[in-house]
């Protein structure tokens, strides 16, 4: 069951109560602006929950700036680490683009030295909520 935190016409942020976890579906692509509003929504519904997890579904997102994929791996990623998230489940793009994009974000997200937090890529949502359950 999801219940709906936040929405744009490029996003939703939701509770995710099957994985008990921070869920943030991209529609579309997104400008640095609104991308970092969601961000901060997600943020924050971390915060009201207590969240340990968090699903990132970028199914339909297709390239990523690279100005924005920066921002994600220093500022997004060490709020992420500071926040006490601790299992972060990233479903690829469906297009080569957009997976070429997300998986730099991944590889540089997994670069800190103190890092606290596993992140990990799957296909599907369905293999990322069995992750975070497991």
């Amino acid at each position: 069951m999801m219940t709906t935190f936040f929405t744009t016409d490029s996003a939703t942020v939701s509770w995710n109560e099957k994985a008990k976890a921070v869920h943030v579906e991209f529609n579309t692509f997104v400008h640095s602006n609104e991308l970092r509003e969601i961000c901060d929504k997600a943020m924050e519904l971390q915060q009201q929950k207590g969240a340990q997890r968090m699903i990132s579904d970028n199914r339909k997102l297709t390239v990523i700036s690279q100005e924005d994929q920066e921002w994600i791996s220093t500022v997004h990623n060490q709020r992420i680490q500071d926040s006490g998230i601790k299992f972060v489940a990233i479903v690829l793009p469906e297009k080569t683009i957009g997976k070429i994009s997300m998986k730099r974000v991944v590889a540089s997200s997994v670069a800190f030295d103190d890092i606290k937090t596993a992140f990990e890529s799957f296909d599907t949502v369905e293999g990322a909520e069995e992750w975070l359950n497991s």
